[in-house]
């Protein structure tokens, strides 16, 4: 088994975050705040929440006597009261979010859960892959950007520059969070995870996982550099992330005002586990 990960914020602070060993493995996708609030000890509560969050499951996801889904609700409870030990917390109207995706091993299943617009590839020994994610904020989001591609055309402006002349639909999308009408992430809900994807796969059917943020999963899914499959020989063949994110960023200054691949900025923070069995 090979196993390696890599994470890269867009700018200062990352709010991904990461963690892979021999036995289980995880991206969380923090969301960027879009209200201003800021009560946890670092400047983004959201990077606090993804570090927090990450330190918990390197301290329980080991306990498999317990599903993941179990472990994901006590890591919320304990982290919620957490970060509302802060001054000011109970005022805060948007408690910082993080979508996941989790692997475990366990005997001889893979297990795994997800929450959010982090993803799973994974390959068979056949070279059959499938895609593991839920469509609920994907959905969302490809609303809200639409609405920004037909600003941007109307006022014969950049889709980039739109980006703040539709803050009041994101908003109102990031207050749906953990509803039917919007969409279930990891928060402060002890209900959201009965709403993750949750499966096992045999484990000797498996030859790659791939988990990425949806920031690093624009490789294949917003500008198509590589198909799902050419990104798993890529890995297989001992070609560095770090080279990867670097093609990414490249095609992504190409079209550094969005016009091309509409999204809501040049680059988010990006993140990818990879394992070999």
């Amino acid at each position: 088994m090979k196993f390696n990960g890599f994470t890269m914020p867009a700018k200062e602070i990352n709010e991904d975050a990461m963690y892979i060993c021999e036995k289980f493995g995880f991206v969380l996708d923090g969301a960027t705040g879009l209200l201003k609030e800021n009560v946890s000890p670092i400047k983004s509560d959201a990077a606090w929440f993804t570090q927090i969050f990450r330190e918990f499951l390197i301290n329980n996801l080991d306990d498999t006597s317990k599903s993941i889904q179990e472990i994901i609700i006590k890591g919320i409870i304990e982290i919620d009261n957490a970060y509302m030990s802060f001054p000011n917390a109970e005022y805060v109207k948007s408690k910082p979010s993080s979508g996941v995706a989790i692997y475990r091993i366990n005997n001889d299943k893979l297990e795994y859960f997800i929450l959010g617009d982090c993803s799973f590839l994974v390959s068979d020994k056949t070279g059959n892959i499938t895609h593991l994610k839920l469509d609920d904020l994907t959905r969302l989001d490809a609303i809200n950007i639409n609405k920004m591609a037909e600003i941007a055309k109307k006022q014969n402006i950049n889709v980039v520059d739109a980006r703040v002349l539709i803050n009041d639909d994101l908003v109102k999308t990031r207050l749906m969070q953990n509803t039917d009408e919007g969409y279930w992430i990891l928060s402060d809900d002890t209900e959201a995870p009965s709403h993750a994807l949750v499966g096992e796969i045999q484990l000797d059917s498996i030859s790659q996982i791939v988990g990425t943020s949806d920031g690093f999963s624009q490789i294949y899914d917003t500008f198509f550099i590589y198909t799902k499959e050419e990104l798993m020989a890529k890995l297989s063949s001992n070609t560095p992330i770090e080279e990867l994110y670097k093609t990414l960023c490249n095609e992504q200054d190409k079209d550094a005002f969005c016009n091309e691949k509409p999204r809501f900025k040049l680059r988010d923070d990006a993140t990818l586990i990879y394992a070999e069995f």
